[in-house]
């Protein structure tokens, strides 16, 4: 099962098969990707990957009760 697919089908399952620091914003259709503030830096650093929406028929797989593959 992808994560962002999963998102839709299995919040928990989709929120662990990301690595850590990893987090999926599902109002912006993005990964984030915090790295914690070390040395100078006080506050943590984001790096945003823009995700494509999902094609209709695995979107709709996805909110039924059908496994994806």
């Amino acid at each position: 099962m992808r994560p962002i697919l999963a998102a839709g089908y299995n919040p928990r399952v989709a929120e662990a098969s990301l690595v850590d620091g990893m987090t999926y914003d599902a109002e912006s259709l993005r990964l984030v990707r915090t790295s914690p503030a070390e040395g100078l830096r006080r506050d943590p650093s984001y790096v945003y990957f823009e995700l494509d929406p999902a094609p209709p028929e695995l979107e709709r797989r996805a909110t039924t009760d059908s496994p994806i593959e």
